[in-house]
Parts: C-alpha cells; sequence; structure tokens
C-alpha cells in the first residue's frame, strides 16, 4: 500500500504519495495567508493577513443559471450539470446546458442515479442535447434536489485540511480518518437545516463531494481513480459536536447523521468541467459573515489518494457520495456561536454553485 507521510505543515498540504508523485501529480502550492481564489462567475474568497476570511456573495439563483465555463472539455468532451428538481422523493432529471438553460431528462432516465451513472448515462445525456432531442423545462418556482439519488453509502473523512486540523487540536492524520454517515441525511441545496432535539452545538462543514460513477474496489493505484469518479458537487457536512464527541471515545456517525444533516448540490459536475478538483476555492458563511474561506490545495490528502484508499476498505458503487474533508472556519473552533434556528447557511465551491440553509428546530 502506497504510504502517506505523517509530517505536513500546517500552512498546506502534506507531501503526497510516492505513487501520485510517479503518476506525474502536481502538488499544489501551500495556501498562503494572502491567498486570492477565483470563484464561478466574477467573486472571489478573499483572505486577509490577519487571517479573517472574507468573501463576496453572488446572488441567490436557485434556478442554477451561473454559466457553464464552455471552454472546458477532455478529449472533446464539455463538461456538463446535472440537477433533480421537484419534491421529495418526485424529482425530475434535469441537464443544465451552456447556455443557462434546464433539459428534461425524464425521456432519457427516471433518475440521476447509479444505474445511470454506471450505465452511460452522462454520453447518453451528452448525445441527446447534441442531438437536439431534449425538451426544455421551466423550474422556476420548483425545490431543487439533491443532485444524484439517495446514495447507498456516504463515506466521509475527517481532519483532512491541514488548518481544520490545526483548529481542532489535531495532528495532521497519517493515514485518512474515516467514518460513514447515515444516507437518508442527504437533503436539497436549499431544504431546510433541522437542528435536532437538545442540540447545543451542531455546526456547518463546507465539503467537495465526489460522486462514484463506476464500481471502485482494490484500485491499483491512485491515478486510477480518476476513472470512478462521475462527477463533483457542493456538500454541507453539518455535525452536532456534542452527539459527536460528548461520550468518551467519540461517536462520531450519531453527530454526523442527523436528519437533513447532509445538503448536497445544487449539480452534479462531471469531471470534464472540474480539470483541477485539488484547488479550488471553498467557502462557507452564516448570516451574511464569512467563516471558511480555503482551497482544496489545503487538503492533506487528496481526491485520488482519498477514493483509492477508501476501495482498499470499502465498495464504493455507482452513486455513492465521498465527502472529503472540511476547511478551518468551523464553530468548533471556538471563534465563532454554534447554530441556531433561524440562521442562514450558504456553501460555494469554485465552479459547482452555491448551496444555501435556513436553520429551523425539530418537528414536535
Amino acid at each position: 500500500m502506497p504510504s502517506h507521510s505523517a509530517a505536513c505543515r500546517l500552512i498546506g498540504p502534506a507531501p503526497r504519495p510516492a505513487s501520485l508523485r510517479a503518476a506525474g501529480a502536481a502538488v499544489p502550492p501551500p495556501v498562503s495567508s494572502a491567498d486570492v481564489g477565483a470563484v464561478a462567475s466574477t467573486h472571489l474568497f478573499l483572505r486577509s493577513p490577519d487571517e479573517t476570511p472574507q468573501l463576496t456573495v453572488p446572488p441567490p439563483d436557485c434556478a442554477g443559471r451561473v454559466p457553464l465555463c464552455a471552454d472546458h472539455a477532455i478529449d472533446g468532451r464539455p463538461g456538463m450539470r446535472f440537477m433533480r428538481v421537484g419534491e421529495p422523493g418526485a424529482e425530475r432529471p434535469v441537464l443544465l446546458t451552456v447556455d443557462g438553460r434546464h433539459l428534461d431528462l425524464s425521456g432519457l432516465t427516471p433518475d440521476i442515479d447509479g444505474a445511470f451513472l454506471a450505465g452511460g448515462g452522462v454520453e447518453r445525456a451528452r448525445a441527446a442535447e447534441a442531438a437536439g432531442r431534449l425538451p426544455g423545462l421551466d423550474i422556476t418556482g420548483r425545490r431543487v434536489g439533491p443532485p444524484v439519488a439517495r446514495p447507498g453509502t456516504i463515506a466521509c473523512i475527517g481532519l483532512n485540511y491541514a488548518r481544520h486540523a490545526a483548529e481542532s487540536g489535531s495532528a495532521p492524520p497519517a493515514v485518512p480518518v474515516v467514518f460513514l454517515k447515515a444516507s437518508n441525511t442527504v437533503a436539497g441545496p436549499y431544504d431546510d437545516l433541522v437542528i435536532p432535539r437538545g442540540s447545543t452545538r451542531t455546526d456547518w462543514e463546507a465539503e467537495l463531494a465526489v460522486v462514484i460513477g463506476r464500481r471502485a474496489h482494490y484500485l491499483p493505484d491512485p491515478a486510477s481513480a480518476v476513472e470512478v469518479i462521475a462527477g463533483y458537487a457542493v456538500s454541507n457536512d453539518v455535525s452536532e459536536r456534542e452527539f459527536q464527541a460528548g461520550d468518551p471515545g467519540g461517536q462520531w456517525v450519531r453527530g454526523k447523521s442527523c436528519e437533513s444533516f447532509n445538503p448536497l448540490g445544487p449539480w452534479l459536475v462531471t469531471p470534464e468541467e472540474v480539470p483541477r478538483p485539488g484547488d479550488l476555492a471553498i467557502a462557507s458563511e452564516v448570516n451574511g459573515e464569512a467563516r471558511q474561506a480555503s482551497r482544496t490545495s489545503d487538503m492533506i490528502f487528496d481526491v485520488p489518494y482519498l477514493i483509492w484508499y477508501l476501495s482498499q476498505y470499502l465498495v464504493l458503487e455507482p452513486g455513492d457520495v465521498v465527502n472529503t474533508g472540511t476547511p478551518e472556519g468551523v464553530a468548533l473552533s471556538g471563534r465563532f456561536p454554534y447554530l441556531a434556528a433561524g440562521d442562514e447557511v450558504r456553501v460555494r465551491i469554485e465552479g459547482l454553485g452555491e448551496q444555501r440553509q435556513t436553520c429551523r428546530e425539530a418537528a414536535g
């Protein structure tokens, strides 16, 4: 098994495993305190010299009309963005085009799910769009659901950003910290975030989500992981810290698996549209105030390594979701209050869109 150095500077990513270096994977530079990263549209995430995160807020657009980057392509194939629109359990599959139109995919597939991803659905949708066979769809006023149907597995990585490990009081891990999250925590990107009964420490976590497109088990090396990735999405790995760590030994699954604790989307963006997942701006805010502002280059273990590593222990199936960790700036740091009813949370990642939730108390 390829090794991964436990030594890591807290201002940048740990060295990549030798297998990644041999495969020619670029090692991104450390993120400095003056880092400025471009975000979807023309909005910027900024980090000031005093380490206070700042960001501009693009206007909300639940319809997802941010234009695609038409020049992104692999082997001549343009990137694609998939959505699911409708009430829970009755979502309709939708393709968001380069020019911001929404096309109905329901004549091609009943859903954006593992069967669609593993069965050549992305290429069929690409061909149908090119041939003009997909009818337009007006999604005005409709709920935007998670961009992939309920996954079989949500695999998560803890303490995977160097600065987040530092703010949590932990040394950078020598191997990925893995936990699972209940699959019914997945919610739409604009659904309410439910504060559980008895909660005192509900926390946000902006994360890059990877959606699996092909079965992955015992992958031979990290370089092969790119072949099983269907795409990427914005994720909020919501956590209740008292539930998670209030008892000796910790209860990560308990603190991560409450109702609505994994808003996902708005889009599933194919890899052609995300040529550098290891260097994306990622940020969150609460009630209009910046909380997290970082880049995925601060990951200790990058995406190919994580998918390879997980495949040595889990069987990853099409439609499964991997949450790859969160950067610094969560309430657990002690710098910010935990969430309460009425708070508004926003999470965004460069090129993948923005989600927002309004917090409310659990019913009853």
